[in-house]
């Protein structure tokens, strides 16, 4: 992402921040019961950063990061993504 976006840096930099925060969220999320105060709160957040986080990879970086690839390169890096979204690590990303 970061080598065939016009600001990929700043693209990567971004989405590995929102990751990161999606990923607090969550583990703040998981120690929380159902019943707690917070619990509704924090689900609301996290699924409203989770819809914008994918609204903008689907609407603006995917789309202009498969006009930059090749299709053997963009098989790859929806196989890579694919990969991450799924829980698994993907492998040489450059991500």
């Amino acid at each position: 992402m970061e080598e065939h976006l016009r600001d990929g840096r700043d693209v990567a930099r971004k989405s590995r921040d929102q990751h990161q925060a999606i990923k607090e969220q969550l583990y703040r999320l998981q120690n929380l019961k159902a019943e707690d105060p917070d619990f509704e709160s924090t689900f609301h957040s996290l699924s409203s950063d989770l819809q914008q986080y994918a609204k903008e990879a689907e609407e603006r970086e995917l789309p202009e990061l498969e006009n930059k690839l090749d299709d053997d390169s963009v098989s790859s890096t929806v196989s890579q993504i694919t990969a991450i979204r799924d829980g698994g690590r993907a492998t040489n990303c450059a991500y």
